[in-house]
C-alpha cells in the first residue's frame, strides 16, 4: 500500500510541475515587450496624384522639339552653344558659385590649356 501512495504522490508531484511550468511559459507571453515595426500604421495611404503639365503636349511638338534637336546636334557646334545656353540660363537661375566650382573651372582650364 505504502508503493501506491509513493507511485500517486511522484506521479503528483510531476503533474503540478507540468503545470507549473505550463502556466509560467504562458504568463510570461503576457509581459514581453513587442517590437514595433518600422511601418507606420497611424498615417492614412497617400493617393498618387497624376502628373500634370502645364500645357498638354501633342505628338506634333514632341515631334517639332525632336527635329530642333536633330539640327542643333548635327551643327558643328551646335552642341556646344546649347550647352552653353543652358548654362547661361543655369547661372542667371542661381547666381551664387561656390569656390569649389572655381577652383574646379580653374583646373580644367589647365589640363585643357586654355589658361
Amino acid at each position: 500500500m505504502g508503493q501506491v501512495f509513493l507511485t500517486l504522490k511522484q506521479a503528483l508531484h510531476k503533474t503540478v510541475v507540468l503545470i507549473g511550468l505550463v502556466s509560467l511559459i504562458y504568463t510570461t507571453g503576457f509581459f514581453l515587450v513587442e517590437q514595433s515595426s518600422y511601418a507606420d500604421t497611424t498615417k492614412q495611404a497617400v493617393k498618387e496624384q497624376p502628373f500634370i503639365l502645364d500645357e498638354p503636349q501633342t505628338a506634333t511638338n514632341r515631334e517639332a522639339a525632336y527635329q530642333e534637336a536633330i539640327e542643333e546636334v548635327k551643327k558643328s557646334d551646335g552642341l556646344e552653344k546649347e550647352y552653353e545656353k543652358d548654362l547661361k540660363t543655369f547661372k542667371k537661375e542661381n547666381p551664387g558659385e561656390s569656390p569649389v566650382v572655381r577652383g574646379a573651372k580653374g583646373l580644367i582650364d589647365k589640363v585643357t590649356g586654355k589658361e
